[in-house]
Formats: C-alpha cells, sequence, structure tokens
C-alpha cells in the first residue's frame, strides 16, 4: 500500500471514527436531554390539565347533588336556587326533572345560554364508580354538553333528574394548546372518545390511576412516549403521545449540518493533500523509474539526475552501486557460462539415469546416460511423456513402490519409489534399476509444476546381493543347529537343579540371548521366505475388521503401561478381504506394536478402516517421533533403523518388522505407503483387494 494510500486509508477512518462518536455517542446523549426536557414539559401541561379540570367535574357533582335537594322545597325555592347555582357555576345550562307517566316536566334553564339544548331521554347514559350516569351530547358534532343523571323521590313521587353543564371550554383549552412538536391528543372515557386531535386516534389512558405516567410504545415509524392520566371525579383520562424522531428531529439536523461540516473540511484536506502529494512524489517516481532496469538486472542505463534536493544523495550512491553492478556482471557472465557448461557435463555424465518433465508431463531435459538408454535398447520410446515412462516401471516392478508425500508453506512433493525390472533384449542381461519419481505441486492451487525421475542401475548390485543372500541363509541355516544346542543345553542345565545362584542366573541369560537370536533368525527367514515365494500362502475369507479389533485388545497392558489410548474409526459395511489369516495379523500386530513404541506416552493412535471399491484401506497414526525424509526410502529394507531421533534409536528392535510387513502386503497384491510429518507422526495406510483375482507362484 502507498503512502498516499495509507494517509488518505488513514484520515478516513479517523473522520469515520469521528462521524460514528458524534452520531452514537454525543448525538443520543442530547437527544436524551432534550427527550427529557420535552416531556418534563408535556407533563407539567398534562397535570395542570387534570388538576384545572378536575374541579370542573367535581364543582358540576356538588352542584347536581344540591339542586336535587331543593326539589322538594317547592317550585319557587326551586327555581331560586337554579338561580343562585347558575351565579356559582356559570357552566350550569339547565336541569330537567321528569317524572314517569306524567306529560309535563320541571324545567330550569340558564338565560345566558343559547344553543341547542339535547333531548335527555334519548341520550345512553353510562354509570360511574360514585353512582351517577353521565352522558356527553354529541362530540362528534362538536358539541361538548355533559349531562349527569340521577334518580331521587320528590313527594313520594320517583323521578328523574338531569343536570346538563357546557364543557366546551375544556376542549377548547385541548385546542389552543401548542408543544412546539407535533403531537397525538386523546381526551377519553372508557368506552368511547370524546375529543382527539386525530380521526383514527384510540390512545389508550386508563391503565393507571389519578395522576399521570410515562410510557413507551413502538409504532411502525418508530418509538413513541404516551402521557396518560385519569380525573378523580368521573372516569375520564387525557393521553398525550408523541413520536421521539419528532423530539430528536432539531438534534438530527443539527448534527446533519456539522457532519456536512467535517465532510467538507475533509474533502478541502484530500485535496490538499492530493496537490502537494503529487508535487513531492514526483521526483521520487523519476528516480524509481531509473531503478527498473536495475530490478531486471540491466545496469547499462545511468541514473536519472533528480531536481529534489533530498534526494540527490540517494541519486548518487544509486548510481555508484549500477556501475559497480555493472562491472561485476560482466564479470559473473563470463563465470556463469563455465560453470553452466561444467554442470551440463557433470549432470550429463554421472552414473544415475536422469529425466525432468514440464507442468504437462513433456521431457524437459534427458541427461547423456537417459539418452542412451532410450535410443541403444528397446525399452522406451524418445516420444514418451513422463507419465507413460514412470507407468511402464510400475507395471513392471521388482517390489511393490512406495509413496512417500511431503509438504511446507508453498509445495506439496509427492515422491514413489520403487524397483523395477527391464527388459533390454535377448542378447543383453535385463536392466533392474531403483527408480525415484518426484512431482512438485504448489499447494493452494494444486497446480502441477514439474517432474523428476532418477533411475539408478541396480543390475550389478543385485546379482552381487543374490550371492550375498544365498551366503547368508547358508549361515543362518548353519546358526540354527548351535543355536537349538546352546538353548537346549541350557534348559537341561537348569532343570538339573544343582547350581548356585550365580550360575543359574548366568546360565538363564544365556537362554534368553539364545532365544532372542533364534526369533531374530526365524525372522530373517520369515522375510526371506516370502521375498522368494518360498511360502505357500493360503486364501481365505478374513474379516479385517475383528482382526483389528483382537490385536487392540491383546495390547491393553503395553497401551495402558505407556498411558495410550485407541482410537479406532471402522467405516460402514467394511468387507471381508481375501489373505491370509495369519500373515494379516502379524502385519497389524507389528505396526501396532510400532505405534506404541515409537513416540512418548499419553498420545491417541488413530486407526482407520475405510471401505473401497474393491479394496479395504487401512491406516495407522501414531502421532509420534516421526521419520525424517532422508531416512524414509530406506525405511522398508532389511535391517534399517532410524538413527535420527534418539529416543526412537534406543527402543529395543531388529530393523526387521517394517519389511516384513511389506513384504506381506506385497504377497496379497497390496500396497503400503507411509506419510510423516510433525504433526502426525508417521501415518502408514494399507490397502488390500477383496478378491484375489490371481495368486503367487511358488
Amino acid at each position: 500500500m502507498t503512502l498516499r494510500s495509507r494517509v488518505f486509508l488513514g484520515a478516513g477512518l479517523m473522520l469515520a471514527l469521528i462521524i460514528a462518536g458524534f452520531w452514537f455517542g454525543i448525538r443520543p446523549m442530547v437527544a436524551n436531554a432534550i427527550i427529557e426536557e420535552r416531556m418534563t414539559v408535556v407533563n407539567q401541561f398534562h397535570g395542570y390539565f387534570l388538576d384545572q379540570n378536575d374541579r370542573f367535574f367535581e364543582d358540576a357533582r356538588k352542584t347536581a347533588f344540591q339542586l336535587k335537594d331543593w326539589l322538594g322545597s317547592g317550585p319557587e325555592a326551586y327555581r331560586s336556587a337554579f338561580i343562585f347555582s347558575v351565579n356559582l357555576n356559570k357552566t350550569l345550562i339547565t336541569q330537567e326533572v321528569i317524572a314517569p307517566g306524567e306529560p309535563d316536566a320541571l324545567s330550569s334553564k340558564n338565560n345566558d345560554y343559547t344553543g341547542p339544548i339535547p333531548e335527555f331521554t334519548a341520550l345512553t347514559f353510562t354509570e360511574s364508580d360514585s353512582g351517577l350516569a353521565y352522558c356527553w351530547s354529541k362530540p362528534d358534532q362538536d358539541l361538548f354538553l355533559f349531562v349527569i343523571r340521577e334518580y331521587t323521590t320528590v313527594n313520594e313521587i320517583r323521578v328523574v333528574v338531569y343536570t346538563c353543564f357546557d364543557a366546551s371550554y375544556i376542549i377548547g383549552q385541548l385546542k389552543s394548546y401548542n408543544l412546539g412538536i407535533p403531537y397525538s391528543l386523546s381526551f377519553s372515557d372508557p368506552t368511547s372518545v370524546i375529543y382527539s386531535t386525530h380521526k383514527q386516534a384510540s390512545l389508550r389512558t386508563f391503565n393507571s390511576g389519578a395522576g399521570t405516567q410515562i410510557q413507551t410504545e413502538e409504532s411502525d415509524s418508530g418509538k413513541i412516549f404516551l402521557l396518560t392520566g385519569q380525573f378523580q371525579t368521573f372516569p375520564f383520562g387525557l393521553a398525550i403521545g408523541v413520536a421521539e424522531h419528532d423530539i430528536t428531529a432539531p438534534v438530527d439536523r443539527l448534527f446533519l449540518l456539522v457532519l456536512g461540516l467535517l465532510i467538507l473540511l475533509s474533502a478541502v484536506f484530500f485535496a490538499g493533500f492530493q496537490f502537494y502529494f503529487v508535487a513531492i512524489t514526483k521526483p521520487v517516481r523519476e528516480l524509481v523509474a531509473s531503478i527498473e532496469p536495475i530490478q531486471k538486472l540491466k545496469f547499462s542505463a545511468p541514473i536519472a539526475d533528480v531536481k529534489f534536493a533530498e534526494l540527490k544523495p540517494i541519486a548518487s550512491a544509486l548510481e555508484s552501486m549500477r556501475t559497480i553492478l555493472d562491472e561485476y556482471d560482466r564479470m559473473k557472465t563470463q563465470k556463469l557460462i563455465l560453470a553452466e557448461s561444467r554442470n551440463q557435463f557433470m549432470i550429463n555424465y554421472i552414473d544415475d539415469f536422469l529425466a525432468i518433465a514440464n507442468e504437462t508431463g513433456e521431457f524437459h531435459f534427458l541427461n547423456q546416460k537417459m539418452q542412451d538408454l532410450l535410443s541403444h535398447h528397446n525399452l522406451l520410446k524418445p516420444s514418451y511423456s513422463m507419465a507413460e515412462m514412470v507407468n511402464l516401471l510400475s507395471v513392471n516392478h521388482v517390489k511393490q513402490p512406495v509413496h512417500v508425500d511431503h509438504s511446507d508453506l508453498e509445495y506439496n512433493i509427492s515422491v514413489q519409489q520403487g524397483e523395477s525390472k527391464l527388459a533390454t533384449g535377448e542378447t543383453t542381461r535385463d536392466l533392474i534399476c531403483r527408480y525415484q519419481f518426484v512431482q512438485i505441486r504448489e499447494k493452494i492451487s494444486d497446480k502441477m509444476l514439474g517432474s523428476l525421475l532418477i533411475l539408478h542401475d541396480l543390475t550389478e548390485d543385485r546379482a552381487l546381493e543374490e550371492l550375498k543372500k544365498d551366503m547368508m541363509n547358508i549361515m543362518v541355516h548353519e546358526l540354527r543347529n548351535p543355536i537349538t544346542s546352546i538353548i537346549g543345553f541350557s534348559d537341561i542345565m537348569l532343570d538339573d537343579g544343582g547350581l548356585d545362584e550365580e550360575r543359574t542366573k548366568y546360565i538363564d541369560i544365556i537362554r534368553k540371548s539364545g532365544e532372542k537370536l533364534s526369533a531374530l533368525i526365524n525372522r530373517f527367514l520369515d522375510v526371506q521366505r516370502l521375498e522368494s515365494g518360498k511360502i505357500d500362502i493360503q486364501f481365505s475369507q478374513v474379516n479385517l475388521k475383528a482382526t483389528v479389533e483382537d490385536l487392540v485388545m491383546n495390547f491393553i497392558p503395553q497401551l495402558e503401561e505407556k498411558e495410550l489410548k485407541v482410537n479406532l474409526s471402522v467405516g460402514n459395511e467394511i468387507p471381508f478381504v481375501e489373505a491370509s489369516p495369519e500373515l494379516m495379523s502379524e502385519a497389524v500386530q507389528n505396526l501396532l506394536s510400532n505405534a506404541i513404541k515409537y513416540g512418548d506416552p499419553g498420545r491417541t493412535i488413530d486407526i482407520k478402516l475405510i471401505a473401497q471399491p474393491n479394496a479395504v484401506t487401512f491406516s495407522i497414526t501414531d502421532h509420534g517421533y516421526g521419520i525424517p525424509a532422508s531416512e524414509q526410502s530406506r525405511l522398508f529394507t532389511k535391517f534399517f533403523r532410524v538413527k535420527s531421533n534418539e529416543k526412537a534409536y534406543k527402543q529395543v528392535g531388529t530393523g526387521l518388522g517394517l519389511a516384513y510387513v511389506k513384504e506381506i502386503i506385497s504377497r496379497h497384491n497390496g500396497n503400503i505407503t507411509l506419510e510423516s510429518s510433525k504433526e502426525i507422526g508417521c501415518r502408514f495406510t494399507i490397502t488390500l483387494p477383496t478378491r484375489q483375482e490371481k495368486t503367487f507362484e511358488n
């Protein structure tokens, strides 16, 4: 990332942090303060309205009670009392007294009132908690009359008393009130809305007792602050709803103005910085352009002179370096030409056959010996690809190929090692070679980068090995009789019982040493017989799953001694394999024994059985010491033991176990591979066919 990009990114992040701090930090604090101040004003108005107008309803109730008491004093006294009540309560309009069954009604009216008077008997009244019935007359027609209905007895006659009051000034207070922000207002009783600022309003007002409460409700447009309260005399309530966004709108406008100013100042800063940055970096770009030929290893072009005074020392130093590199490059080119010729000569005339292929498998380089092999022997066609060469070597293998995989941060390296016998013609001895096929791939994309094939001529070595093997077999067979005699006579001397304790101890050591040597000879002979094909293998259907489970149970004492656990993972429907039960058991036993020995205590050994098409795969991962790549190629040879790890080398072993396992798997037409790394230790994988299409000849 360039310096300019870093400055722009840093300034942009700082601007974003400032905006976020304003909007999510300071703005909520100011908004909450504005909301609290506004709601305090609304709450004061709400409480004032309840207190002032509760007196109206209290006075109306008292006036109705007092006039009712004057009904029994005669018409004149009653009318005087009504006029007196009108002088005290200007909102009193009229009072009617109706006796059931009587055509006339006693009525008194306030002469100052000129508006319409409803037909009281046609109104629907609501019973209040105080025992009075009340009704509002035609609020939908903007006529706000409050009527109280009472029942009483006058001169033993049951009558109904209707007292009507003008409550329009209460509604006038609500209409004239101005909070300075949009709001919703509803004045209602428990059954209906008496007055509302919006037609669809039905704000809840009867969820609290006397006084006011502030609640919040969520709506489609956001949060609403709702103030509710109820009168003490009659069950009328007032609810005022204010939307949060209406309260905080001035705050939002102020903060948007501040943010706009910040963005404008930032734009001015970025434009100025861009101008000065271009002026400052132009000499640097010119200097970098002069250096580009040097990056391409072209040292002949001189460094351009720069006008920026501070960069002149750098340009001068670079010009000195360029001059020295130019001179050195001319000298190095001559040396490289000589070195390339020397290396080409050495590679061409080494004893091994060498072939290098590109990413498509086409030959990129063949040394002289490989060219001679292709030209003078009837082995391979010069037009063969690398894959065809490796396939031919694999088909004619003498020993089953071994696959080893390595990986690092960038590459996956796959190595196939084996021995092959190639017929060169009737008059020429067959070529026996050890081949090593190396493939290199990118780790992320798995793209093939190239491959290498090395053939090492083992024809003479194998002839000598056959002589050694015959000689070794003779020596081993000759050793068996003396070893048997040593063990037998040791047993006789121990059974005699006439020896003292010290002699008995020494003879027991002789017997045990003889038994170890006898076991080593027998294991060596087993490997030799397998290699020579002199063992007649009796194939049968083997339950590999049961074999593995039984062997794990047999090794429980050794596992507990080293505090090891076994994680056995078995796939669904593992088929039987056609194999020798005894040899399969010995192969698995060898691998499990090695997994226990070669690693620290406290590990978990992973064993997996997986069904493949026409085959079964058995793998065991020990999470132990691991095997270096330099020693993996010799791991399956007789008497070889890993010496690079001191702990592993101290373990008791003969170096014949893995060679024996490899020969067993090879005799079963199977395949065994090794994968080793620090993460998994060693992982041996065996693939066995479920059916044997052909058996080895003895």
